[in-house]
């Protein structure tokens, strides 16, 4: 039995905005506040040596791809569910799909906000991390990385 067999498409389109509105922006906050130190602090500088990645760029773009990966799945996962809680909580067995429709084009009124946060980010990461980590002549000075990243 669903716990509320008729629902209001409006306000089902409102508490879409909402999600999308807590997701964006909480995201864009997350970006924002990003600091090189401390996700080095966190990562494994080997992989990105076993991988060959002798530039900032690369490295940069691997730790913020995976950063905002990470922080979408945890951010969205707490909005949304699949078929059966849908379902369940409708009594419409077609819902989980209905949301796509009822989000329309909503999500694109974000992504400009999102790219310019991403882009300064992956812009000020990359400066954090070549004056920290590259040697004068541009090269990665790994022993510094490794010390950093494993020391105290």
């Amino acid at each position: 039995m669903p716990l509320n067999s008729t629902y209001d498409e409006q306000t089902v389109i409102q508490a879409i905005a909402s999600a999308l509105e807590t997701f964006y922006g909480t995201l864009i906050e997350k970006i924002d506040g990003l600091n090189i130190q401390q996700i080095i602090k966190r990562k494994n500088p080997y992989l990105y040596r076993a991988k060959a990645m002798q530039n900032a760029s690369e490295i940069v773009e691997s730790i913020l791809t995976a950063f905002v990966s990470s922080s979408e799945e945890t951010i969205f996962g707490n909005c949304f569910a699949g078929k059966r809680f849908w379902a369940e909580l409708t009594g419409d067995e077609q819902f989980y799909i209905k949301i796509i429709g009822y989000m329309g084009t909503m999500p694109e009124k974000y992504v400009a906000d999102y790219k310019e946060s991403y882009d300064k980010a992956a812009n000020r990461l990359i400066r954090e991390f070549s004056n920290s980590f590259c040697r004068e002549d541009g090269s990665i000075d790994w022993e510094k990385l490794v010390e950093f990243n494993s020391g105290d």
